[in-house]
Parts: C-alpha cells; sequence; structure tokens
C-alpha cells in the first residue's frame, strides 16, 4: 500500500519527523489542531458543536443540548438529541403536510380503545386520565391518506395509525414530547421534565463558558477552548 499523505514517510510508512498525525477532523498540516477549533459544527436546535482537544487528531464524539432545553420555537423540549414534537411526528408518520390535530381529537385517549389509550397492560388498552391524553395515540391531519406504518383509522378531521398485528404501536406519542409548560410525556404520563430529565441547573455547575450536554457532563461553549473554557479559541 503507497503512503501518499504528506505526513507520512513512504519508505517506512510512518509520521514524517515532526508530524504528530497524518488525518482526521483535528489535524491539519500534520500537526494537531488548536484546542477550541470547531471540527464538527452544530446541525439543528438541539446540537451542540463539537471542537478539537488540542491533543488528539480526532473530533470528539457527537454531543447534544441538555434534556429539557426549549427547542422547536418553544413546541418542543430537546430529548437525547431530538426535538420531539406532535407536529414532528405527524409528519413523520403521514408526510411533509401532516400537522398535529385539534386538541379535541385527544378525549379519545381517555377511552380505553386500540386506537385511543396511553399504555397497553396484559394485552389490553388502559385509557389515559385527562391529564395524560396528550401522552397517548398520536392524532394527525393533513398530508398523506394513508400512514407509513400500520392501518389507518379516522374520526371527525382526526386520523391515526394502528399496528397491523400485535408489535409496538408505531403511532404512539414518544417519550421526551411536550405535552404542557415543563412538561414531557414518559412512559404514557404526562410528567414534570425536571422529574425525567433532573437536568435544572446542570449548567450552574459547570465552570468557565461551559454548559451541560444531555448526559450531564459539562461542554464548552462554541469559542471557548477545552479543557477549562475559559480562553477564547
Amino acid at each position: 500500500q503507497e503512503c501518499t499523505n504528506d505526513c507520512c514517510d513512504p519508505e517506512t510508512c510512518k509520521l514524517t519527523p515532526g508530524s504528530v498525525c497524518a488525518h482526521g477532523e483535528c489535524c491539519e498540516n500534520c500537526q494537531y489542531k488548536t484546542s477550541g477549533a470547531v471540527c464538527r459544527a452544530v446541525q439543528h436546535d438541539c446540537d451542540l458543536a463539537e471542537m478539537c482537544t488540542g491533543n488528539s487528531a480526532s473530533c470528539p464524539s457527537d454531543r447534544f443540548r441538555v434534556n429539557g432545553h426549549p427547542c422547536g420555537y418553544g413546541e418542543g423540549y430537546c430529548y437525547r438529541g431530538t426535538c420531539p414534537t406532535r407536529d414532528s411526528q405527524c409528519k413523520a408518520a403521514f408526510g411533509p403536510q401532516a400537522t398535529d390535530a385539534a386538541a379535541s381529537c385527544y378525549h379519545m385517549n381517555e377511552r380505553g380503545v386500540y386506537y385511543g389509550y396511553c399504555r397497553k397492560e396484559k394485552g389490553s388498552h388502559v385509557p389515559c386520565k385527562k391529564k395524560d391524553k396528550m401522552c397517548g395515540k398520536l392524532f394527525c391531519s393533513g398530508g398523506s391518506e394513508m400512514p407509513r406504518d400500520g392501518s389507518l383509522v379516522t374520526f371527525d378531521s382526526c386520523k391515526a395509525s394502528f399496528p397491523r398485528n400485535g408489535d409496538v404501536d408505531p403511532g404512539m406519542i414518544l417519550d421526551g414530547t411536550k405535552c404542557g409548560n415543563g412538561m414531557v410525556c414518559s412512559n404514557g404520563e404526562c410528567v414534570y421534565a425536571e422529574d425525567v430529565f433532573r437536568s435544572t441547573n446542570c449548567s450552574a455547575k459547570c465552570s468557565g463558558h461551559a454548559v451541560c450536554d444531555h448526559e450531564l457532563q459539562c461542554q464548552c461553549e462554541e469559542g471557548w477552548a477545552p479543557p477549562t473554557c475559559d480562553s477564547s479559541s
């Protein structure tokens, strides 16, 4: 195999004298990029920029904003690097023209039927308590006639999907979806986000210009050099 990299000696296939790296997002001109150089830019609301450490050619693993950080123009809270909203879930189920259905559709979740429930126990559909009705079956309007997954059920101007067999129901509202101010869905219940995420004031514990990520670890804000995050990059 030929060594064509300028940082490599083609005779030995080892790094040339003075070179510390040959390739990688944090390698430039055979040297590690300086600490704080952005190697993976922010991609979306719930993403954090990754920066070179100054002692590695590799870009650190992808990190996300702390769970519970507002996203989607206030429609959702970040959860494991995504911004789950009923609207985005309807678009995934019924195509880009679909939207979340009217609030009146969600009363169906209090009935405990296969197209309106909060969770399954021993094969039966458990009805939602009134406070949890936005955390059961997802109801949409518009978009494609048929869902991308499962079978269709419609009533009034509400439509939902249900599984063709007894498998996991793809038409349920995802955990982490906002169901009220400071509230998110968790296992078919609408609960305080803090009870699930335990992230309040996490960033206050970080030193320098750092914020908490989705695993409650401190990460430097963009433009501030790791590991101390107190000098600009």
